[in-house]
């Protein structure tokens, strides 16, 4: 092994031994503080559609409050290692969405540009809400919007 390659190992390895982590964790991690709040905002394109029309959902995210903490100091098992966006602009694709009556004549979809999408294929009044797949904190849920469905034509 020549004297470079060795060099490059033994600088490897002494990086990762120095960097200072609390088991797995960095040295710093963020945390909701006493000031959290978080808010999901959810809107649609159409609250009116006939049955068989697509309807494109949006979903805002606003997470606010947490504070830097150093790892050795975390209680319990809510944590991120980077600070969180306080504003996710889309969060769609990662919340769960939410009708009712659930009479399994829907279809949740994605369009070709990457927006959650439904098809109601009945007529009807239904209720949409989503709640957040965040894992940390236990998440919430939004408003609830109303969607009616025309029967078809």
């Amino acid at each position: 092994m020549g004297m470079k390659k060795i060099f490059v190992l033994i600088l490897g390895l002494f990086s990762v031994g120095c960097s200072k982590k609390v088991g797995n964790l960095p040295e710093k991690i963020y945390v909701p503080g006493d000031e959290f709040i978080q808010k999901l905002t959810i809107s649609v394109s159409k609250k009116v559609v006939q049955a068989g029309g697509t309807i494109t959902l949006n979903a805002m995210r606003e997470s606010n409050g947490f504070i830097e903490i150093d790892s050795k100091d975390l209680k319990g098992e809510c944590y991120f290692i980077s600070a969180p966006p306080r504003i996710e602009d889309d969060v769609s694709l990662n919340i769960n969405w939410i009708i009712s009556p659930n009479d399994k004549s829907f279809q949740f979809s994605v369009d070709d540009s990457g927006s959650r999408t439904v098809i109601f294929k009945n007529a009807g009044l239904y209720k949409l809400k989503a709640h957040s797949s965040l894992w940390c904190p236990p998440g919430m849920s939004s408003e609830e919007l109303e969607i009616h469905v025309l029967a078809e034509p």
